[in-house]
């Protein structure tokens, strides 16, 4: 039986796995939800992944086979399930839908979803000309476009003024029942003073700054480690930078973990080093565990979240003397900071419930 309501068709989500991603995650939580009230459907294009197991039974599936077929697939279920929406968040998707929407079915509304900050494209795209011609020219042809910040629709708009009554605005959410789950136990105890970060060892993280940050910062505190947590292509080369440094008792790459809330949780100070962020998962998580943040206060979607002596503490750029310089204040003013008061604000704000309400309310509002 169909658990949609009369204005509201079913939803159809497009991913390109379900492998682990911060989008991904955010997705699947969005659809499980959603799939209570209304038909929701998850197409992804590569079978399988990490996080397939986190999708709940109400939420149909489909399989689009591979990269070369995905969309034909996609197109000829549409045909089918007639949906009354189609959403997707990621760029080489996005635009191949928005060329094709005049395929989609009568009625069907096409949202799209960008992570990811228009600054991004001049830093980590391989064809940083291409990604702001289609932010420019092809991305006011959607119905709806989702941000995840202030400073992102700013962005998006000055690229295409056209954008402006198209935009909106949704944070993401955090998953309380499993940030709040400590079950990841590490080989060795965790130190008793430590600042962590949590994300992938690409560029633009920024860790090949924070890194030669934190040594700068040593000998006010030399009792302080730091622990990183994640995985990716840049491993090897922070390794070398590490010993280099001659901080390999001080710096620890700790590789990739499904659900480090319990690294998280004990960190005096959590840092978000990144060159750009759309809205950062791992920094609204260690918000909700009442953890203060350390960010780079400019193209990382932090505006209006992380308040100085407040929520956390801003490097006015993402250079070892800023971030150094940062690490030495956040430290010395971490104290004052009131963590179950954070941690209360944080979990209202950036709740599942507050998100998929959201995305519910975008959906209805433009079916009627």
């Amino acid at each position: 039986m169909s658990r949609a309501t009369n204005n509201s068709g079913p939803v159809i989500f497009v991913l390109p796995s379900l492998e682990a991603g911060g989008a991904e995650r955010i997705i699947i939580n969005i659809a499980n939800a959603l799939s209570s009230r209304q038909d929701v459907y998850l197409a992804d294009i590569r079978q399988g992944g990490s996080l397939q197991n986190l999708v709940c039974k109400g939420v149909n599936r489909i399989f689009l086979k591979n990269k070369f077929v995905w969309l034909a697939v996609l197109l000829w279920k549409t045909r089918g399930i007639r949906p009354s929406c189609l959403v997707a968040t990621n760029f080489d998707i996005n635009t191949v839908l928005i060329l094709f929407r005049w395929l989609l079915p009568p009625g069907c509304m096409l949202i799209v979803r960008e992570p990811t900050p228009v600054y991004a494209a001049n830093i980590s795209s391989k064809f940083p000309f291409l990604r702001k011609l289609a932010y420019k020219y092809l991305y006011q042809y959607t119905d709806k476009l989702i941000v995840l910040s202030e400073e992102m629709k700013n962005e998006f708009v000055e690229t295409c003024p056209g954008l402006v009554s198209k935009i909106t605005v949704i944070n993401n959410g955090v998953n309380l029942a499993r940030v709040q789950n400590m079950s990841y136990v590490l080989d060795e105890p965790l130190p008793e003073n430590y600042i962590v970060t949590v994300g992938r060892l690409v560029h633009e993280k920024g860790l090949d700054i924070l890194i030669p940050a934190f040594k700068e910062i040593q000998h006010k505190f030399p009792d302080y480690k730091l622990l990183i947590v994640g995985d990716g292509p840049q491993r090897e080369t922070l390794q070398q930078m590490i010993v280099k440094l001659q901080l390999s008792d001080a710096v620890k790459l700790i590789g990739f973990s499904e659900n480090p809330s319990s690294i998280v949780a004990e960190a005096k100070l959590f840092v978000l080093s990144s060159r750009c962020e759309g809205l950062s998962n791992a920094m609204l998580e260690a918000l909700c565990l009442g953890v203060p943040v350390l960010a780079v206060k400019r193209h990382t979607g932090v505006e209006g979240i992380i308040e100085e002596n407040q929520t956390g503490f801003l490097a006015d750029e993402c250079t070892v003397p800023s971030l150094a310089d940062s690490l030495i204040r956040a430290l010395m003013k971490q104290r004052e900071i009131n963590r179950k008061k954070l941690s209360d604000w944080a979990c209202e704000r950036f709740s599942l419930e507050k998100l998929t309400a959201a995305y519910s309310e975008l959906i209805q509002a433009n079916l009627m």
